[in-house]
């Protein structure tokens, strides 16, 4: 299993800040962390194509997060990643083309100009699928999702999703995973946390709920747009498929753009 040896050793220190002093027990009803996961080809992909979502819901469970943690650090923050390269994704989608992960499917097809979409929803480019990294700007879910069904105490969630702050943080996929593509799925996300990294970068508005960030200390180019639920609701008068290919059609202009420049 490639794993950057740099990437272990960041999210290693911040689990184990996370869970210190944390009883395990006291948190059995609550979901864990989510930590990026990427595909087995992804290091070595031309395009490291990062998909940041705004969490992911029913996430694993704290207590055997903390206590796993606790004994094998590094077992606790690769603990998710063979579903992940087993693309087992692949079954989150629906049957109407219009879920998260389908938008996903389109995002990669349109960006890598494939056809049919569909082949790649179908699990049959292999390679696209395993060259990409999964993360989400909350690391810890919303109260209202899980824990509060599971009759969790608001002030002992509160008290962790202080301490996942930290994991939040952009910095730390874009120090060890540096991607050069980041597209994220959530409008809420704000202009400090995706640019805080990086003095020097600079935003642009490409059209309604596209807005282009580049960070030249780590090459990336960043697209921020609203997460699938909402582009799907018709809302807000913009066509699904539509806002898909423009996005993939701008990460490719500012690449190309960027590559001349320099």
């Amino acid at each position: 299993m490639k794993i950057d040896e740099n990437f272990k050793q960041v999210y290693k220190k911040l689990t184990t800040e996370f869970s210190k002093d944390l009883e395990a027990e006291n948190y059995s009803n609550i979901t864990e962390p989510f930590l990026p996961l990427f595909g087995e080809l992804y290091f070595d992909s031309k395009h490291k194509i990062m998909i940041i979502g705004i969490e992911t819901k029913g996430w694993g469970n704290m207590q055997d997060f903390i206590n796993q943690s606790k004994s094998h650090p590094e077992k606790a923050i690769l603990r998710n990643l063979n579903s992940f390269r087993n693309l087992d994704f692949l079954k989150w989608g629906n049957n109407f083309g219009r879920s998260f992960w389908d938008f996903n499917f389109k995002f990669l097809a349109n960006f890598y100009g494939i056809e049919e979409w569909k082949t790649v929803k179908n699990g049959q480019n292999e390679e696209v699928l395993k060259s990409f990294a999964w993360g989400n700007c909350n690391s810890l879910e919303d109260f209202h999702v899980t824990a509060n069904k599971n009759n969790v105490r608001y002030e002992d969630w509160y008290f962790l999703k202080e301490k996942s702050r930290k994991i939040d943080k952009l910095k730390y996929p874009l120090e060890t995973l540096k991607p050069n593509i980041i597209l994220i799925l959530n409008w809420k996300a704000t202009d400090n946390w995706i640019t805080a990294s990086d003095e020097k970068s600079k935003k642009e508005i490409i059209d309604n709920y596209i807005h282009y960030y580049y960070l030249p200390k780590f090459k990336t180019h960043i697209i921020k747009t609203a997460h699938p639920t909402f582009l799907s609701s018709n809302k807000i008068g913009i066509d699904f498929d539509e806002i898909n290919k423009k996005i993939a059609e701008t990460f490719k202009e500012k690449i190309a753009t960027v590559n001349n420049i320099s």
